[in-house]
């Protein structure tokens, strides 16, 4: 997660991280939030100092959502374009037969 915030908050203009870590990013919080559910509330003030911690890294990252949600269309069309382009490329190849 922190990964991820670091490549949000970074002043690349570039793709700032690949979609392995955004995914493991959203995988975390998922899981991390499971286990706050399942804390007792009597829990040592280590696991409060590391929830703590966790949560401010949570609003920080909450901050940057739109920025990474836009990142994700582009990649999503940039994909897509790459997707576009692979299926005329074959339809030509079929049409025109192969090239050896």
């Amino acid at each position: 997660m922190r990964r991820v915030l670091a490549s949000c908050t970074s002043e690349e203009t570039t793709h700032p991280i690949g979609l392995r870590e955004v995914n493991a990013a959203f995988t975390q919080v998922k899981h991390i939030r499971e286990l706050l559910e399942n804390t007792p509330e009597d829990s040592s003030a280590e696991l409060e100092t590391a929830f703590s911690d966790y949560r401010r890294t949570l609003l920080q990252l909450r901050s940057h959502m739109l920025r990474l949600q836009g990142w994700l269309l582009a990649e999503r069309a940039r994909l897509g374009n790459r997707r576009d382009h692979s299926a005329s490329v074959e339809t030509w190849l079929e049409t025109h037969g192969r090239t050896r």
